[in-house]
């Protein structure tokens, strides 16, 4: 019942495991604490309730990783872009030529 030591990383690791799985994994849990709410259950009632917090909360995670991937993966597209503009002007300003040099061959890397 415990989401025991996952934590973001998790997220990154896990094939086996999507970030829609983990939510549908926390509302599982949170309906079973309605049930023992409506029951009388609180005792039980309160420990699926915090179970399925830290699912949610796992869940979160696993987005704000995935968001930040994406921005990196953005930003590291934008330099890569800057770069090769750079390159391509070095090569023109100083007539850099040989094997690699060609702004031809720049532009396609």
């Amino acid at each position: 019942m415990s989401t025991g030591n996952l934590d973001a990383s998790f997220c990154l690791s896990s094939s086996c495991y999507s970030t829609n799985n983990i939510f549908q994994r926390a509302i599982d849990i949170v309906q079973k604490a309605i049930d023992h709410d409506t029951k009388q259950n609180y005792a039980e009632a309160c420990k699926y309730y915090q179970n399925s917090l830290d699912y949610f909360m796992l869940a979160f995670k696993c987005v704000f990783v995935t968001l930040h991937l994406f921005h990196s993966i953005t930003d590291y597209r934008r330099r890569r872009e800057e770069r090769k503009i750079k390159t391509i002007d070095q090569i023109q300003d100083h007539g850099i030529s040989g094997p690699g040099r060609d702004p031809e061959e720049a532009s396609r890397v």
